[in-house]
């Protein structure tokens, strides 16, 4: 069986393929970082994933974020588990 932290990191890894970043670090972790290592994230909007009743925040590291890349997206929304 496969744990939540799992289907998480995978919706994280499928949540690229929308915002066209390559990593996307999401709340919990960013949660964990100092300050200053938290305050080099920039928030991706705001995604509903499958199984998740809330909404959750994505980060992505602006030193990998485009100059032209937009800061909110278009999330597709999840289907109820």
């Amino acid at each position: 069986m496969v744990g939540d932290a799992v289907n998480v990191a995978a919706r994280g890894e499928a949540a690229t393929r929308t915002t066209g970043d390559p990593i996307l670090i999401w709340q919990w972790t960013r949660a964990l970082l100092s300050e200053d290592a938290a305050g080099s994230l920039q928030m991706r909007g705001n995604a509903q994933l499958k199984g998740k009743s809330d909404s959750v925040a994505p980060f992505a590291p602006r030193a990998l974020v485009g100059e032209t890349a937009p800061t909110q997206h278009r999330w597709p929304q999840a289907s109820p588990s």
